[in-house]
C-alpha cells in the first residue's frame, strides 16, 4: 500500500487485517466473537449506507450500546469520510438529548436505523469498494475531524472536543510503541465509547491486528465479571480508571491466577492514592508493568509515568510523570506567567500543553480562552501541577471541574439542576476523599420555609438528567455558604462544612 494520510490509516488497518488474516479474532462482545473479516464487512455495509446518504465530512452520532456494530460504525463513518460522535447510552434519556442537540449531527445512527439497513440490500464487499474508499479519503487532510467527544459542559450544557485524525495517529504510534502492542496482545476496552480513554484500546488493537474484549455496561461495574473475564479471555493489556482496579482488589476474588496473562495494567482519569496501588500489586504478577497516564479529553494522553514498585513506599502522591515526545509543556501562574517546564523545577502552576495531541477545538461553541490556545496548537488544562524530581504530580483543579471515579465532571453542571429544586435557595458541591474512593456532597441553603429534601428526593430530582456518576453522596445544610473576596462560592472552604 502506498502512503496514506493519517485520515485513512485505522479504516485502512482494518481492510488490510481483514485481508490478511480474516479470520482473526478482532472483537469479544457478551457471546459475540468477531473475526477481522466479519468487522470490516459490517463496517463496509454500514458506510456504504452512509455514502448513499451523501454524508461527507459529516458528525454522525452513534446512539448505540457497547456492542460489535458500533465499533463497525465507528470504522464506517471513517470509511465514508466522515467522523463520529459516541455516546454513553447508559446516560439518562434527556441528558443525551442535550448532547444531541449541542451536537447537531448529520445523522443519529442507532439500532432503528441499523434493523433498517440490514432489511436493505448494501454491498459488504470491502474488497470490492476498496479503491473506492481510497479515492474518498484522499481527498481528506490529516487535521480533519474523526470524532468528538462530548464532556461534562459549566452551563449546563456539554461540550463537544473535536478529535482530529493527527491527534489519535500520534497517540496510537507512541502508545503502541510504548506498550508494546502486539498481534497477539488482548486488550480490555472497560472505559465508555464516549469515553477518551477507549481510543487507545479500540485503535491499538487495530493498529496491529490484536483482538479486543469489548466490557458491556453490564459488566463494567461487576468486579466479579471483571475479574472472571480477565482470566477467561486471557487479557494481556488492561486500561482503566484506578477505581475500577481497587473495586476488583478489595473484592477478595482478585488474585495472580486470574491476572497470570497481564503484561500491562494502565491507569488514567483521576489519582491513584499510593495505599490502594499496594494493594492491587499484591494481585499481579511481579513481571506486570503498570503506567499512569494523564492528559484531558481536549489533548487525550499528553504525560506518562511507569511505576517503579521499589520507590513506591517513599511516594506520597503518584507522579504523572514527563511529556510524551514532541510536545511542549508550560506552568501558568497567578499572574498568567508562562514558564517552560524545563525550568519549572519545584514549581506549581495551571500546566499549559502545546504540539500534535492537542484538540483543534470545541463543536458549535466559542470559548474565547481555550480558542485563543488552540489556535497556537496549545491547551490550557485548568490542572495545578508541580514540577518534582520524580516528574510532573498532579495538585487538583484549579477551576470547579473535577475527576469523579475517572468522569470529567463540571459541579457547575449539577449545581445548575440544584437550583431547579423548589426547595433550594443556594448549592455548591465538595469532592471528599478517602483512601480509596471520592464522594461528591452537596451543600444548600434553603429557601424561606421549607424543609430539607432527602438524599433520595435530591437523587431523584437529579438522576432525569443526570447519570448516576454524577449524583451525590451525602446532603448538607447549612444557612450560608462561604464565600470569597468576589462574592464567589469559596471552594476551599467547604470542606469545613461537611
Amino acid at each position: 500500500m502506498t502512503t496514506i494520510p493519517s485520515s485513512a490509516r485505522f479504516a485502512l488497518n482494518l481492510l488490510s487485517h481483514a485481508q490478511q488474516t480474516p479470520h482473526k479474532t478482532a472483537l469479544i462482545c457478551a457471546q459475540q466473537q468477531w473475526d477481522y473479516a466479519q468487522l470490516a464487512e459490517r463496517a463496509s455495509q454500514i458506510a456504504n449506507a452512509l455514502c448513499a446518504l451523501g454524508l461527507d465530512k459529516a458528525p454522525v452520532l452513534l446512539n448505540l450500546p457497547k456492542q460489535p456494530d458500533t465499533v463497525a460504525a465507528i470504522y464506517a463513518c471513517w470509511l465514508s469520510g466522515n467522523h463520529y460522535i459516541p455516546i454513553d447510552y447508559s446516560q439518562p434519556e434527556a441528558r443525551i438529548e442535550r448532547i444531541i442537540t449541542a451536537a447537531k449531527p448529520a445523522l443519529v445512527l442507532d439500532q432503528d436505523w441499523l434493523n433498517t439497513l440490514d432489511s436493505l440490500a448494501h454491498s459488504n464487499d470491502y474488497e470490492h469498494d476498496l479503491a473506492a474508499y481510497m479515492s474518498r479519503l484522499r481527498q481528506h487532510r490529516d487535521t480533519d475531524i474523526a470524532a468528538i467527544l462530548y464532556t461534562s459542559g459549566s452551563t449546563g450544557t456539554p461540550k463537544g472536543v473535536q478529535i482530529s485524525h493527527d491527534m489519535l495517529d500520534f497517540f496510537i504510534d507512541w502508545a503502541v510503541d510504548t506498550i508494546r502492542v502486539d498481534s497477539e496482545d488482548t486488550l480490555a476496552n472497560h472505559a465508555s465509547l464516549a469515553f477518551d480513554l477507549s481510543t487507545f484500546d479500540l485503535f491499538a488493537a487495530v493498529r496491529t491486528g490484536a483482538c479486543v474484549w469489548l466490557i458491556t455496561e453490564q459488566e463494567q461495574k461487576d468486579p466479579l465479571a471483571l475479574i472472571r473475564g480477565i482470566k477467561k479471555h486471557q487479557v494481556s493489556i488492561w486500561y482503566s480508571v484506578p477505581s475500577i482496579l481497587s473495586m476488583m482488589a478489595r473484592s477478595g476474588e482478585l488474585n495472580k491466577s486470574h491476572t497470570a496473562t497481564l503484561k500491562q495494567v494502565i491507569f488514567a482519569g483521576e489519582p491513584f492514592v499510593v495505599a490502594a496501588l499496594q494493594r492491587l500489586l499484591t494481585c499481579l504478577p511481579t513481571s506486570t508493568r503498570l503506567h499512569n497516564w494523564y492528559g484531558p479529553t481536549e489533548t487525550n494522553v499528553c504525560v506518562a509515568w511507569e511505576v517503579n514498585r521499589a520507590q513506591l513506599s517513599e511516594l506520597r502522591h503518584l507522579p504523572i510523570g514527563a511529556l510524551l515526545p514532541a510536545l511542549e509543556g508550560w506552568l501558568i501562574d497567578e499572574s498568567g506567567t508562562q514558564t517552560p517546564l524545563s525550568e519549572s523545577l519545584g514549581k506549581s502552576g495551571e500546566l499549559l500543553i502545546g504540539g500534535p495531541c492537542v484538540t483543534p477545538g470545541y463543536a458549535n461553541v466559542a470559548l474565547p480562552r481555550a480558542a485563543a490556545f488552540h489556535q497556537q496548537q496549545c491547551h490550557a488544562t485548568g490542572d495545578l501541577v508541580e514540577l518534582s524530581e520524580n516528574g510532573l504530580v498532579y495538585r487538583g483543579r484549579i477551576d470547579d471541574m473535577v475527576k469523579l471515579n475517572g468522569y470529567r465532571v463540571e459541579l457547575g453542571e449539577i449545581e445548575s439542576l440544584l437550583h431547579q429544586h423548589p426547595a433550594i435557595e443556594q448549592a455548591a458541591l465538595h469532592l471528599a476523599q478517602d483512601e480509596l474512593q471520592h464522594k461528591l456532597i452537596a451543600l444548600i441553603t434553603l429557601k424561606d420555609g421549607a424543609e430539607k429534601p432527602s438524599l433520595l428526593a435530591l437523587k431523584q430530582h437529579l438522576k432525569q438528567q443526570l447519570p448516576a456518576y454524577m449524583l451525590p453522596h451525602k446532603v448538607v445544610v447549612t444557612k450560608q455558604l462561604p464565600l470569597n473576596a468576589n462574592g464567589k462560592v469559596d471552594r476551599r472552604r467547604l470542606a469545613e462544612l461537611v
